[in-house]
């Protein structure tokens, strides 16, 4: 019996085998053998455990903030919004609007008297994490209507961001995050329902 250190067991019986000489049937295990442990090894490799539990727990705790602080933007609920930012948070809209601190109400006001309604479409993001701290990016449509006349237009603003975030306590916060429109689209909407959870005109 020729006992391989993978578990694999190769009887032979000939007289070969019992003089010491090593029968082919021998050796095909010894090869066989071989290549499975290469495989198996090989395998391994290519699925390589999943990411730990924490570093999971923080990207989905990232992406719940994208998607709050587009909730917060279309209910102008301005405590929301203000929660998504750390207390020294920065929302930097172009390249000399610079709004920190809890700003959220003041800029709701401006969109309150705009806009009928607002819809945030988050789509693609990537974010890395490091410790308590994290950037990415991440793009979103962002469609606006407003009441022109007796009709409403809408306006599609395909947005990107990018983040730097903090880890404040338990929960992910932006530190920084800079708001770049790269195009816009332009058309009339009809108004079939208005969201009931917008805030109060």
């Amino acid at each position: 019996m020729i006992n391989l250190k993978e578990g694999f067991h190769v009887e032979d019986n000939n007289e070969d085998s019992k003089n010491g000489w090593t029968s082919r049937r021998a050796l095909s295990g010894i090869l066989l053998g071989g290549s499975l442990g290469a495989i198996g090894s090989a395998a391994a490799k290519e699925s390589s455990p999943p990411k730990s539990v924490q570093e999971l727990h923080d990207q989905l705790a990232i992406a719940q903030l994208i998607y709050r602080y587009g909730e917060a933007a279309d209910n102008l609920d301005a405590k929301a919004m203000d929660d998504c930012f750390a207390s020294n948070g920065v929302l930097m809209m172009g390249p000399t609007s610079k709004l920190e601190g809890k700003f959220a109400e003041k800029m709701f006001e401006n969109v309150h008297s705009k806009y009928a309604c607002t819809m945030h479409n988050v789509q693609s993001h990537v974010y890395t994490v490091t410790k308590d701290t994290a950037s990415g990016w991440s793009y979103s449509i962002a469609s606006h209507v407003k009441k022109d006349g007796g009709s409403y237009i809408g306006q599609d603003h395909y947005i990107r961001y990018d983040d730097e975030l903090v880890r404040e306590g338990n929960k992910w916060r932006f530190l920084k995050r800079k708001l770049q429109t790269l195009f816009t689209k332009i058309a009339p909407v009809t108004f079939i329902a208005q969201p009931e959870s917008r805030g109060e005109k």
